[in-house]
């Protein structure tokens, strides 16, 4: 099963999916920052940041096997690719801003955004990034917004707002029967 988790800077994707891989066995998490595109780089304007077209060609064939793999991620403050495992699974979670991208839906099982007040994402995203905070509040909260604005993807998403919520969604007894899946 494949699942996108999005949501603005700041609302909990990385946490809730933390969690999840944590707490529910099978689950792996692939987080879209390591997909983000460098300079000069031709960008998809369906998927804002994220290097959907590398995405797509480097990891949407490894998903389907459920083994344990490697990733090219890119580290975009240095610039530089390395090598990421990302361990075996039957429910991959691709966790980040612009996952909700038009450009993933025939590959999608499911797709989430984390709602989350806006001055509680300002006040993580502050926290995390200390001195970068004026760099997300003028340039990627803004990038943000105006994506979800064009392309109101959240729209073909279950909207979540805790980690219950996601947990329940995923593992619901009436999601897996309708999947044909079990959790382990």
């Amino acid at each position: 099963m494949f699942i996108t988790l999005d949501g603005f800077s700041g609302s909990g994707k990385s946490t809730l999916a933390k969690k999840l891989e944590r707490n529910i066995p099978g689950v792996r998490v692939i987080e879209a920052d390591d997909f983000f595109y460098r300079r000069g780089e031709k960008r998809d304007k369906r998927a804002g940041n994220f290097n959907v077209r590398r995405f797509i060609k480097e990891v949407i064939p490894q998903i389907k096997s459920g083994s344990g793999f490697f990733i090219r991620a890119y580290d975009c403050r240095s610039g530089k690719f390395y090598k990421k495992w990302i361990p075996k699974g039957n429910i991959t979670i691709l966790e980040g801003s612009y996952t909700s991208t038009p450009s993933l839906d025939k590959y999608r099982d499911l797709g989430f955004f984390v709602n989350e007040d806006k001055r509680k994402r300002e006040i993580r995203v502050k926290s995390r990034e200390g001195d970068n905070y004026l760099n997300f509040l003028n340039r990627w909260f803004k990038d943000e917004y105006n994506y979800e604005i064009k392309f109101r993807t959240y729209k073909n998403s279950i909207i979540v707002n805790n980690y219950n919520e996601l947990r329940d969604n995923i593992c619901g007894e009436k999601l897996l029967r309708t999947k044909n899946l079990q959790v382990r």
